[in-house]
């Protein structure tokens, strides 16, 4: 799983009050909410107020959290269509989500995400019977987790295939989906220049950042592609499907699905959070999971380019033109 960084700070919930129908922005900010809203005032050309904030140690676990559950009145990005007791219940989330929040698992979590980890990989068998149990005790809860998204991944796969299908060879169906053609992107090939060349990488290498994957082992759950099988585009322009009614109802079904992974998805995050403040400055506990943080290096190709033109062009390619196909997350026709 994408390791999540994890931010402090105020959930916000912003209403705008210059539309007929009330909407609200769920997000979150490290500053004061009155920082924000005037941002955002500027950046919307209109009038908002700020309806509640919740402080949290991990504001954009649920912020995330919020998004996915609420994903059928979502229409933007992070702007949503609720009647008071919608609003009141996603507040309510908030604040229980808050609740299950251990503030010194969050911190020591989050304590050693700038430093690389330290290479070990520890047996959970000589961590003692009752840590052993505990850490066991988490990947169990992961796997449920894994296992039940697995079977609504396989449901929501149905809704999608008929979507693709709709949208067939059109650029997508106005607030449903979208399909577009992406032009292969230029590549360099550095793990192999760095095996034929190791001494020139070394010099013309430099640290890029620090790179943070945590890996929970042995559940396997295959992501469902995007890409289309063909590149072909007939033209037609977003909003001209003759079937929008049966399209939409395929939309709500897909993402109804996805707000009832919402809960396993949190779950996954919070069982995620108490592994890493277990493993602190480790790298991982063998068969359950791994949280690895490495130095990247980069090649400066450029000047690779300039000295050694020929040699730079062996490592170069691009990527084959593919057509994206996407199925929004939120509902701008509502």
């Amino acid at each position: 799983m994408k390791c999540m960084k994890i931010d402090a700070g105020l959930v916000y919930f912003i209403e705008r009050l210059d539309q007929g129908r009330r909407s609200y922005k769920i997000g979150w900010t490290a500053r004061t909410a009155q920082e924000r809203l005037t941002e955002l005032e500027t950046e919307y050309d209109a009038k908002l107020r700020v309806v509640y904030t919740v402080e949290s140690p991990a504001a954009t676990l649920i912020e995330g959290h919020l998004h996915r559950l609420n994903s059928l009145t979502r229409i933007a990005h992070e702007w949503f269509r609720f009647a008071d007791l919608e609003l009141s219940a996603a507040i309510d989330e908030a604040h229980r989500v808050n609740r299950l929040l251990d503030p010194g698992t969050v911190e020591a979590a989050c304590h050693f995400d700038g430093t690389p980890s330290n290479g070990e990989t520890l047996d959970v068998r000589a961590q003692g019977p009752e840590r052993a149990f505990a850490i066991l005790e988490r990947f169990s809860r992961a796997q449920s987790c894994r296992n039940r998204l697995a079977e609504l991944a396989a449901q929501q796969a149905v809704p999608g295939r008929r979507l693709r299908e709709l949208t067939s060879r059109s650029r997508g169906i106005a607030g449903v989906t979208t399909r577009r053609r992406v032009e292969g992107r230029p590549y360099r090939r550095e793990a192999a220049f760095q095996t034929e060349y190791p001494e020139l990488y070394d010099r013309l290498s430099r640290p890029s950042g620090l790179c943070c994957q945590f890996k929970l082992h042995a559940l396997g759950l295959a992501a469902a592609g995007e890409d289309d099988e063909s590149s072909d585009d007939n033209g037609l322009d977003s909003g001209e499907c003759p079937r929008f009614h049966e399209a939409e109802e395929h939309h709500a079904r897909h993402l109804a699905l996805a707000r009832l992974a919402a809960p396993d998805q949190l779950e996954l995050e919070l069982v995620a959070l108490e592994l890493r403040a277990m493993l602190a400055e480790n790298e991982g506990y063998e068969g359950v999971c791994s949280y690895r943080r490495r130095v990247e290096r980069s090649v400066d190709w450029g000047a690779l380019d300039r000295t050694e033109p020929q040699l730079a062009a062996r490592f170069a390619g691009k990527k084959a033109d593919s057509v994206r196909f996407r199925v929004m997350q939120y509902r701008g026709y509502l």
